[in-house]
């Protein structure tokens, strides 16, 4: 019984993989309890169609461990040397303890290169069942401001503005 449940197991994870050359290559910052959820989906949905190569973490001490056979790669100052390594394609943030100013930080660091950031909704959203951890999204300028965004009244602003120079 246990051989043929290894059998079913080992198909569905490495067989049913899709080939390499149609995935795009993904590391993913933070290996918390978010980051490993987010592994789990990752290999279990393949239209994801994301190879992750492996973790990238502050904490040195986890460096050379693996998590469901995906290695931890070590931290920031790793970075630049994978995402040539590995022709990194993405980058997903799933650290919630990450602020602004370090989200934008990080951004901005490797703005050149043709990296894509994304984030894992906040764990509130997460919890009360709005989203889940499969909603990825691409980094926003709303996630650096470190504060909620302000709407402006349009509407307000054409009436006061209407038929002035403005400059």
């Amino acid at each position: 019984v246990g051989g043929a449940r290894f059998g079913i197991r080992a198909f569905r994870e490495y067989a049913l993989i899709l080939p390499k050359t149609a995935s795009k290559n993904a590391l993913i910052y933070g290996s918390r309890e978010i980051g490993v959820e987010l592994l789990k989906e990752i290999k279990n949905n393949p239209q994801t169609r994301l190879n992750v190569i492996g973790f990238i973490d502050d904490f040195a001490f986890k460096k050379g461990f693996k998590i469901h056979g995906v290695p931890i790669l070590g931290g920031q100052e790793e970075i630049p040397n994978l995402l040539k390594r590995y022709s990194v394609d993405e980058i997903i943030i799933t650290t919630p303890s990450l602020k602004a100013k370090e989200l934008k930080a990080l951004i901005n660091r490797f703005e050149q290169s043709n990296v894509r950031f994304k984030i894992v909704p906040p764990m509130s959203d997460i919890l009360t069942d709005k989203v889940s951890v499969r909603q990825l999204r691409d980094v926003k300028v709303e996630d650096l401001l470190g504060r909620e965004a302000v709407e402006l009244d349009r509407e307000l602003i054409r009436g006061d503005i209407r038929n002035r120079v403005v400059m």
